[in-house]
């Protein structure tokens, strides 16, 4: 007869063994291939007023699409240089916020196997209850560059509150 320390050990490791094997996978897509992607820009203040996501495939709405954005600073009205023959870019605009401390983060692109296409995943990062924010409205962004694909790009947003309580 087996000790009853023994026992009950055994019994949790069985119980661990179950739980971290039905784990395995949950929350990732194991038919997804990540796509590598570059930040072309992020920031707090943009033309951009509204909460868009969009996708740019060609020099005209680039062009259009830039001047939108920069329409605050004309200075920086000439945009970044994209091939669109092989590349293709997204830009996440949360549109405005009453304070700093918001963001948003690209944090994975991915091609689904079985859907093709795109997926955008990205987060809205809230300042939380102790965090210090400027007081300015605030409109972020970000837009990023990758290889162009002729998919459907479906955008999935996480919203994530920042933890300043430790400060």
């Amino acid at each position: 007869m087996i000790p009853h320390k023994k026992r009950v050990a055994g019994f949790f490791r069985l119980l661990t063994l179950l739980f971290l094997g039905s784990c395995v996978g949950y929350g990732e897509s194991p038919v997804a291939r990540s796509v590598g992607f570059e930040t072309i820009e992020r920031g707090q203040q943009s033309g951009v007023r509204t909460s868009k996501a969009a996708v740019i495939l060609d020099e005209t709405a680039w062009s259009r699409f830039w001047m939108e954005h920069k329409k605050t600073a004309p200075s920086d009205a000439t945009p970044p240089a994209v091939d669109f023959s092989k590349e293709m870019v997204i830009a996440i605009f949360l549109g405005g916020r009453p304070t700093g401390g918001f963001s948003v983060s690209v944090a994975e692109i991915s091609i689904p196997e079985s859907a093709g296409g795109l997926s955008v995943n990205y987060e809205e990062i809230k300042p939380g209850r102790r965090c210090i924010v400027p007081m300015v409205i605030t409109y972020p962004y970000q837009i990023v560059r990758l290889a162009r694909n002729e998919g459907t790009v479906v955008f999935n947003h996480a919203i994530r509150v920042k933890d300043c309580s430790s400060r």
